[in-house]
Formats: C-alpha cells, sequence, structure tokens
C-alpha cells in the first residue's frame, strides 16, 4: 500500500493510509465531526424550514431528516475508507473508473466552495455586526466589513493549514463544545424572552397546501445538507481503524449538533420571520450586547473552524486526483482551493447567501445518486473487496480503467439518478411532484442511481471484463499484506 509522504513544507495525506497510520482516537474523531455539524449554515436551513413546518412537526422532521441523510453518507464513505484508507474523492474511483476522481473533484469542489463561502459571509457578518453594536464602525459599513473580515478568516485558514491538519485536530473538539454551549444559550434566551408557548403556537410561514408536502420538504433539506458532509467523512474517517469505531463519533458528531442547530433556526424564524433563522440579525436585540457580542465571535470561530475542514477536505481531492507523479505543494493546492471563495466572497457574496435553500437542493441532486451507486457497488456488486494498488494506479491496465478511463454506464445511472430528482422537485422554486411528497427527491434519486449500476454492472460491465469485479479478494490482497 502507498505510504503518507511529505510535501516539503509540512506532511499532508497525498496516499492512503495505512493499517498502522489510522490511529485517531474516537474523541479526536467526534471533534471533527461535532465541528463541521455546527456550521452555522444550520440556523439559516432551521429558518427555511419554518416556511414550512411549525415548531413541533418542524423538529421531529429535522432530526428524521437528518438521521437519514448522515445513514445514507456512512454507508456510502466509512466502511470504506476506514478498512482501506481512502478519503471520499478517491474512493469513488471502483465505480466511475480512472477519471472517475476528476469528475467529483469539480463535484466537490462546487459543494465545498459554496459552503465554504457561505459560513465565511456568515463570519463576516457576525464581525460587522459586533464592531457595529460596539461603535467601533458605522452601520453604513457593515458590506465593506464583512467582505473584508472574510478575506481575513481566508488568509488565516491557509496560514493554519499549510503544515498540513495537526493544528486542526487539536483546536476542532474544543470549538464545537463552544459553539454547543453557545447553541443552548440561544435556546435558552429564546425560551426566556419569548416563552415556550409562542415557539410552539407559531405557525409556519409559508406552507404548501398539504401536509406531507410540508414535511417532506422539510426532510429534503436536512437530507440534503447532510449529504453536503460526502466530501469530509471520508477524509475524517481514514485515519480510524475500523467501521465500529467511526460509528458513534460520525452518527453523534454529525446527528446531534445538526439536529440542535437547525432545530434553534426554526424556532428563531417562527419568533423573528424577518431573521430567516440568522442569529447575527437578532442575538443582539435578544440578549443583549453583553451577551451577543460574544456569542457573535463564537459564531466567527466556529465558522473558521468547519471551513478549515472543507478548505482541507477539497485539497486533500484535488492532490490525489491530480496524480501522485504531478503533485503540487501542499500551499500552493490550498491557495488553489481557496481562491474561488475569494471571488464569491469579494464580488457576489449576496447572490450565494441569499439563494442557500438552491445551492442545499442541488446538494442533495447531485451527492444521493454518487452515494447510492457507492453503496451498491461496495456492498453488492464489490462484497466489500477493492485494490487500494488500483485505485492509485494511472496505468493503462488497470482493473479501474474500465473505458478510456472511464465507467460510461455508471456514468449514465448517475445521469438517471439526477434526472429522477429533478422530476420530483425544482430545486429553484421547491415545485415538487408526485411521489415527493412521501419519498422525497434524494431518496429516489440514490435508489435510482444504485439500481441501474447494478443493472448495467450485470448486464454489461461484468460480461466485458471490466472493472475487475472476477477475483475480488485476490485483487483487494495488497491491502492486507501492505
Amino acid at each position: 500500500m502507498a505510504q503518507r509522504i511529505g510535501t516539503g513544507s509540512g506532511v499532508t495525506v497525498a496516499r492512503p493510509t495505512t493499517p498502522g497510520q489510522r490511529n485517531w482516537t474516537k474523541l479526536v474523531t467526534l471533534g471533527l465531526a461535532a465541528s463541521t455539524a455546527v456550521a452555522t449554515w444550520c440556523f439559516l436551513l432551521g429558518g427555511y424550514v419554518a416556511a414550512y413546518l411549525p415548531a413541533v412537526p418542524g423538529m421531529l422532521t429535522m432530526v428524521a431528516g437528518g438521521l437519514i441523510g448522515i445513514l445514507v453518507i456512512f454507508l456510502a464513505l466509512v466502511p470504506i475508507s476506514t478498512r482501506y484508507g481512502v478519503e471520499s474523492i478517491m474512493s469513488i474511483k471502483p465505480v466511475l473508473g480512472q477519471w472517475g476522481p476528476w469528475i467529483v473533484v469539480g463535484i466537490a469542489g462546487f459543494i465545498l466552495i459554496g459552503w465554504n463561502s457561505v459560513l465565511l459571509i456568515f463570519m463576516g457578518r457576525a464581525a460587522a455586526e459586533v464592531l457595529v453594536t460596539t461603535g467601533l464602525a458605522p452601520d453604513a459599513s457593515r458590506h465593506g466589513i464583512m467582505v473584508v473580515s472574510a478575506l481575513v478568516g481566508i488568509a488565516f485558514i491557509w496560514w493554519v493549514l499549510r503544515k498540513g491538519p495537526s493544528r486542526m485536530t487539536r483546536i476542532g473538539f474544543w470549538i464545537a463544545a463552544v459553539v454547543v454551549v453557545m447553541a443552548f444559550w440561544i435556546l435558552f434566551s429564546l425560551v426566556a424572552n419569548i416563552g415556550w408557548e409562542p415557539i410552539i403556537s407559531a405557525p409556519a410561514l409559508a406552507p404548501v397546501e398539504t401536509d406531507h408536502g410540508n414535511l417532506a420538504v422539510g426532510a429534503e433539506m436536512l437530507i440534503a445538507v447532510s449529504l453536503s458532509w460526502w466530501p469530509y467523512v471520508g477524509g475524517i474517517t481514514q485515519n480510524l481503524s475500523s467501521t465500529r469505531k467511526a460509528m458513534n463519533p460520525v452518527l453523534l458528531g454529525l446527528c446531534l449538533p445538526l439536529s440542535l442547530i437547525s432545530v434553534i433556526g426554526l424556532f428563531a424564524a417562527l419568533v423573528f420571520p424577518e431573521s430567516g433563522g440568522d442569529p447575527t440579525s437578532y442575538i443582539i436585540e435578544l440578549s443583549g450586547p453583553v451577551i451577543g457580542i460574544p456569542i457573535l465571535i463564537f459564531i466567527i470561530c466556529a465558522n473558521i473552524s468547519t471551513v478549515m475542514i472543507g478548505v482541507y477536505s477539497l485539497s486533500l481531492g484535488v492532490r490525489q486526483a491530480t496524480g501522485l507523479k504531478k503533485e503540487l505543494p501542499w500551499k500552493t493546492v490550498l491557495a488553489v482551493s481557496l481562491v474561488p471563495v475569494v471571488f464569491i466572497v469579494a464580488l457576489v457574496p449576496n447572490l450565494l447567501f441569499d439563494h442557500i435553500s438552491t445551492v442545499n437542493a442541488i446538494v442533495g441532486l447531485i451527492l444521493a445518486p454518487i452515494c447510492g451507486v457507492q453503496i451498491v457497488d461496495y456492498f453488492i456488486l464489490r462484497r466489500q473487496f477493492v485494490s487500494v494498488r488500483a485505485i492509485y494506479s494511472t496505468a493503462h491496465d488497470s482493473v479501474y480503467r474500465f473505458w478510456g478511463g472511464l465507467n460510461w454506464w455508471a456514468v449514465l445511472a448517475l445521469a438517471l439518478g439526477f434526472a429522477t430528482s429533478l422530476s420530483l422537485l425544482n430545486p429553484i422554486t421547491y415545485e415538487y411532484r408526485a411521489p415527493f411528497e412521501f419519498l422525497t427527491s434524494s431518496l429516489p434519486a440514490a435508489v435510482v442511481a444504485g439500481g441501474f449500476h447494478w443493472v448495467f454492472t450485470k448486464l454489461i460491465v461484468q460480461p466485458a471484463g471490466k472493472g475487475g469485479y472476477a477475483g475480488l479478494k485476490e485483487l483487494a490482497v495488497d491491502h492486507r499484506s501492505s
């Protein structure tokens, strides 16, 4: 098995981790998972759910949707990552072929760049609120402060990660713990100042005609945001020695913070309809400057932590997908990953921030089919055996070469999954068609893509002798003997 290698400016993972290197503890993994899940975009998603559902149905629906989405990415990624030491981007190669990582680097890049930009804009808004509230800056300077603060955050993230992920692993758990405390304080402030009764009795802000439709939209939003962690999860869990060890850190670390923060966003949007769940717009009014300003500072820290994980995951994927013989210096890869975020933050921050629900729906549309084909391929077609050497090989005779380096039939299965999702839910208007109100759109998309991948593989790919579906144990022997 390939080893972890240095970059000259520090050490980072450029190849799969060996069994001896998978030494992260459950606590470290829990901290990174939690610091990912406490992303403050969850406040905003709770605000979007408030348009469709009141407090109690919304809370239950979001918890259920979050659990479903996390289960899907857990099955798609964690078993292969913990057993073979590969992260999310490279785990797709047995499915799509040698060019598969390039495809998903583009997909993961779109997702991570979008969410990283949202978080940095959120961070900049919190910084602007702090400076305006304390009288250190005029109200008219909010936009400029937001942009400058976000750009400073980008520079800080590059500085922290330039020598690898060690600093990130040390601070992740503590930042997550502080943000969870902050979230509980916001919840306490809402209850103390507003009361349970106004929150629980507040109607949904703009529901659709049917109860099933409202429930399905709420569930779909949380399924999609959970799926958005696909690029992160492989990078987090590849340093654990078993799937069992990853189960509690991933499920608890991702699901509990996600549910907590989304529910708080839901409650806040119901009683502060203009806020959309965004705490930067109401926390000073709710708690006063003495409490509100520290909370805004915590929001800044939380977003920095989550963006670090996102940038690290994207940079790792870019580095591996470029090929082992053409590696760029780690500092350069980090800079390349951050450049699009700089442009979005500086030039079109509101265009992205005001359409988070659309971004989230597109994430579900794209990642649900990918998870579907991965689950079917790994558990059913390959029976949990893959060749690590073939995953990292660029040779023309690699078993994952398929046809010209790409499994076109898996691509077609993905396309059918995408089409299924689009046929059920319009990601821009959120207009839906039956049977969305009973099935959502992400779950049928995953099932359709996985089902067609099984059919195409059995009828076409295996008979053609492509993809290494024969002699699976022999192909995987390199993993056990490394």
